[in-house]
């Protein structure tokens, strides 16, 4: 399967809304190293188990647990949503990261 997260997700969503990036970036990641969050994310959704929300119209949401690794070296355990788009069953898209 392939997994997609989008760089303008990184830095126009997760390290601006003002929720998410505290959280982040208390553990070193900016946009000066969103890369590192990118890698971070793909791992996550290779290494860990994807749950079904819920089916809609325009694909399945899911939702992946588990931990990565920040770029100050400590593990943090993240909820991230992520999206199969109808039509493209081959392909995850990342939605969404918080605090589990």
């Amino acid at each position: 399967m392939e997994i997609v997260v989008s760089p303008i997700k990184i830095l126009n969503y997760v390290l601006v809304d003002q929720q998410k990036s505290k959280f982040f970036r208390q553990f070193g990641y900016s946009e000066a190293n969103w890369q590192d969050l990118q890698t971070a994310l793909i791992s996550l959704a290779k290494n860990h188990p994807k749950h079904l929300r819920q089916r809609t119209i325009y694909g399945e949401e899911h939702e992946i647990i588990g931990p990565i690794t920040a770029p100050a070296g400590r593990d943090i355990i993240i909820k991230s949503g992520w999206m199969i788009d109808s039509g493209q069953p081959g392909t995850i898209r990342f939605v969404t990261a918080y605090p589990a």
